[in-house]
Parts: structure tokens; sequence; C-alpha cells
């Protein structure tokens, strides 16, 4: 490749690494993964579908596909036991699974233990996974977490489409932002940002505390907003 009129060379290695990581993107189904990746409601179905895609790209190659499945299952975050409901408003999700999610919510027993994020190993990767299988009672939590009418919860998924309830609620859901990659950004940005000026853990509260007020003080970059503050 040539970059500012100067040519790098590519190892071999490097190459085949390179032929490795493409033929991963669009064969083995990341690039759909990540271009649906800020949709919160298709999460839980997304992750399970690209186990299941990348289960089958290790027949190409098992080492690329075991390495980022071992990687996805430590990324679970959207198969919890509360943010499975996201499936509820997901429309990929068919007529059958979301009536199987809505029996396994009735048939769920009383728990008092907090909600936990769902482990997966690859062992348990061979029977094919539906939102429905991780259902139990803390799910529930993520209505009430969110204020979400449940009315429709009482009527079959066929009609949830017309119904006002569940209308409210996939409004409030399709509202909802998948943040950890800006997140990370943001975090990697203040590091650096920190480390530039200080070391001093005091010091450091005491500039995102002055950050923070300067936002508020001026919540635009416009001339005249500098100006009147």
């Amino acid at each position: 490749t040539k970059e500012d009129g100067r040519l790098f060379k590519v190892t071999a290695k490097e190459e085949n690494g390179l032929r490795e990581l493409l033929c991963f993107a669009i064969t083995g189904g990341y690039i759909q993964a990540w271009l649906s990746a800020p949709i919160a409601t298709s999460a839980p179905l997304n992750d399970l579908k690209f186990l299941e895609r990348l289960q089958k790209y290790s027949k190409i190659n098992k080492g690329v596909a075991d390495g980022a499945i071992q990687k996805l299952l430590g990324h679970l975050w959207y198969l919890s036991e509360e943010l499975i409901s996201l499936a509820f408003f997901d429309p990929l999700v068919p007529l059958d699974e979301k009536r199987a999610m809505l029996q396994a919510l009735k048939e769920v027993k009383g728990s008092e233990d907090p909600p936990k994020r769902i482990k997966l190993q690859l062992s348990d990767l061979g029977v094919t996974r539906k939102p429905s299988a991780f259902i139990t009672q803390q799910t529930k939590g993520f209505f009430n977490a969110l204020g979400l009418p449940k009315g429709f919860l009482h009527k079959d998924p066929e009609v949830w489409l017309q119904d006002s309830d569940y209308e409210a609620a996939q409004k409030i859901v399709k509202g909802l932002k998948v943040v950890n990659d800006t997140a990370e950004k943001d975090v990697a940005l203040i590091q650096e940002f920190n480390d530039h000026l200080t070391h001093n853990e005091e010091q450091k509260q005491f500039l995102l505390h002055i950050v923070s007020q300067h936002r508020k003080l001026c919540p635009n970059s416009k001339k005249s907003t500098v100006i009147s503050t």
C-alpha cells in the first residue's frame, strides 16, 4: 500500500493475516453484526445469530472463529436477564418466538437474586439458543426500570403493533442508545487529557468539575454564547 508517497512492504505473515481478516469480515458475518450493533432492540437476537454464524465459519477457519467466539462470549451484555426484554421489541424476532418468550415470562417463579449477566461457554453453543431461553423472573425488572406500560404482555404478540401500550413502550425502547463504544472512547480521551495535565487524583476531580460547570454555562461553541457567559 502507499501512504504519503511511501511504499510499505508487507510480510507474508502480515499478508496472510490481512487476508484472514477480510475473509472473516465478509463471510464470517462480522459486517452484518457491526452495522446492526447501534440498534439496541436488535442486540439479543444479533448476538445469538452472530454466534451461530461464527460456529459455521469454524469450518472455514477454526482458529479465527474460535477466537471471535471466545471474545464475544465475554461481551454478551444484551443477554442479561433484564436486557433480553429488548427482543420483545425487535421486528426480526418471529411471532412464535415472542410467544415463547411471553410464556416463559408467565411461568418463571419469583426470586430475590439480583440480575446478573448471563454466561455461555463454548460447550453451550452446540444447541441453537433463542431469546426465550434466557427469560427469568429478573426479566420483569426491565419494564419496571424504564417505567414501561405492560398491558400488552397480556395479549398475543400478533396484535402488539396495534396496541397503545406496546406502541408507547416501543417508542421508549427505540430511543435507547448503545453507548459502550462511545463510553470507551470518552474514557480513553479523558485519561489522555488527565495524563497531560496532572497525575494527582484530587486535581483530576477538580478538572472534571470545572469541565462540567463550563458545559452548563456554554452549551454550544457559538461566539455569542461565550461572550454572554
